[in-house]
This record gives structure tokens, sequence and C-alpha cells, in this order.
């Protein structure tokens, strides 16, 4: 009911706005005032003209180059005109801004447009990079660009919303063979990242408490299975230490201090704002008083993801050492 009042609304504002249409030409055609004889091509006055040209544009004056009298639009006419056309025109404009605002401006744009308004931010814009990349749009350059930009955003120092359609992106680009060695490598290194937390100063004899923690920048499950079967989600600590190391050059010969950590590791995949942390206490009490480097010193391995999880019996996607140093010094017990 309301779909065909809105057409019988249309059909008539068209109505109106053909009459108008017909005002308006009536309008501007006008009406000629005066009988002084005029060039019809650029209506110089020619009373007392006896050349057999036009002094002002050089028609030849003859029969058909004369006419008479000025020509005066008729304003009235002009404005009923302008008046029924309005109507639809303003309806047009609307229905048009409309349309515009549900249109993906951006599968219209060039490849590096989009990619510069995706790593500015719009949301819009990183779709359309996703779409072109998952549809097979993308040439070797363009996947080279989108690797660069995709590597820069999961580095950044904090996340955001859109950073894990990043991360995926870089996924789908791995598992389709197009990124190098090289971005393969910062891939995995920066998919966890890891940091020590440790006081400045302790006490000669006391305890050094420490805390592990991770922060996740890889992939969701949604990535699995998008290129072949090359499927993997899970990363692990196979083995980490902190370690106690002097460092100011006094020759203190002793062992080195170490103590086992391990942290809490998701079974299921290090996304992009997946947590992971343990605490512990590491006990030195024949450490003296000097500068001391804590290194944590592990082992990640990311490992195959099968139907029922992880494959760590199988052969490794990639393994690598981290290690994390803070520096603190061990006090005496007359400066403690």
């Amino acid at each position: 009911m309301l779909t065909s009042s809105l057409m019988s609304l249309d059909a008539l504002l068209c109505l109106i706005a053909l009459v108008g249409l017909v005002l308006l030409g009536f309008g501007v055609k006008g009406r000629r005032v005066g009988d002084e004889p005029r060039c019809r091509k650029c209506g110089y006055n020619l009373t007392g003209a006896t050349a057999q040209v036009c002094s002002e544009c050089g028609k030849t004056i003859d029969a058909q180059g004369v006419v008479f009298g000025v020509r005066r639009r008729r304003k009235l006419a002009i404005l009923l005109g302008v008046l029924c056309v309005l109507p639809i025109s303003g309806r047009w404009s609307v229905k048009g801004y409309q349309y515009a605002q549900t249109v993906n401006r951006y599968q219209f744009y060039p490849f590096s447009w989009v990619l510069a308004d995706s790593g500015g931010g719009e949301a819009e814009a990183l779709d359309e990079v996703d779409r072109r990349l998952r549809s097979g749009r993308l040439n070797a350059t363009q996947s080279a660009q989108l690797a660069i930009a995709a590597l820069k955003k999961q580095g950044a120092t904090t996340a955001d919303g859109q950073t894990q359609q990043w991360v995926d992106m870089l996924e789908f680009l791995y598992q389709a063979g197009d990124l190098s060695g090289d971005q393969t490598t910062t891939y995995f290194a920066q998919m966890r990242t890891y940091a020590l937390k440790v006081r400045d100063q302790v006490c000669e004899g006391e305890g050094i408490p420490f805390r592990i923690s991770y922060a996740g920048r890889g992939p969701s499950f949604a990535i699995r299975g998008d290129v072949g079967d090359g499927r993997w989600t899970d990363v692990s600590v196979e083995s980490g230490r902190v370690l106690l190391r002097r460092i100011d050059g006094v020759d203190v010969r002793g062992p080195t201090y170490a103590v086992e950590a391990y942290i809490v590791s998701s079974d299921m995949g290090p996304t992009v704002g997946r947590t992971g942390s343990c605490e512990s206490v590491l006990r030195s009490p024949t450490a003296p008083p000097g500068r001391y480097e804590l290194t944590l010193d592990l082992e990640e391995k990311v490992n195959p993801q099968g139907v029922l999880g992880p494959v760590r019996e199988g052969p490794r996607v990639s393994t690598r050492n981290v290690k994390v140093t803070q520096q603190i010094e061990v006090l005496s017990f007359d400066e403690c």
C-alpha cells in the first residue's frame, strides 16, 4: 500500500515537473519587444546601417539575417517552471544520496588508494582490500604492498579493532605462498610478543620476584582452510628459563642462577588480544651486591593444527629462540 502511494506521488511529481519544463522553455525563449532591425546572430542594432555585413560579428545582412526587436524573457514563467521542477529534483536528490550511502565506492578505486585509506582506519576500505585478496584479484605487486602494510599493522605497539583482520590477511598471504622468506620470519616473530617484568632493586639474600607475560598477534580460527589444508593455530613454549648473570665487571666466580618458568599458553591459538602470564621468584641467596642481568630464555614452537587439536608430534611450522632481558641491582644489607 505504501509502495503504491509512493509510486503515485512520484508519477504526480513527474507530471508537475514536465509542466515546469514547458514553462521554463516558454519563459527562456521569451518574446521580442521593439521594431528596430537587429542582427540575428549577435543582436547588434542595425538601424541606419548601409553595409551588407554586420559590423559587430561579420554576418551577412539579408532577409534571413535580420530580426526586429530584442528578445525579453518571461520571468514569471521561468519562476513557475522552477517551482514545478523543484519537488521532483529534491526527491531524486534524497534518493540519490541514500543510494550513494549504500554503494561501496571503494570497489571503483585503484588498489593503492584503497590500501592507503584502509591503513588510515577506514573500515570499508579494509573490507574491500580483504575482498579483493580472497577473490584472487590482487597481482604480485599488490600482494607485496599488502604484505608490507599488514606486517606493519601486526607489529604496531598497540592493537585495535582492525588488527585481527590485518593479521588474517597476512595468514592468507602466508598460506598462498605470497610472503617472502624474511616476511614469513617477521610474521611468526610478531605472532606473539613476550615481556619480562622485575624490580629494579632487590636486597641481598632476598628472592627476586618476576613476571613473564605474552600478547598474541596471530590469526583467528576463520582463516583455517582458506588456502589448501596448511592449517595451524597452536603456539607453545617448549622450554623456558630465567637466568641471572652479573654484568658490572666484578670477577665473582660461581654458578649462573636460573629457574624454570612455564608460561600459561593457549591450546587454540595466539589470536589478537589473547594473553598469558606466569609469576615466580628467583631464589639467589648467594648473589653478592652488584649489577645483574635477568634474562628470559625460551624456545617457542608453532605447531600444525589438526581436526582434534595441535599435532605436536609432527613437523613444526616454525621454531625460534626468544630472549628478553632486564637489569636489576642487588643491594647490600647496609644499603637496604
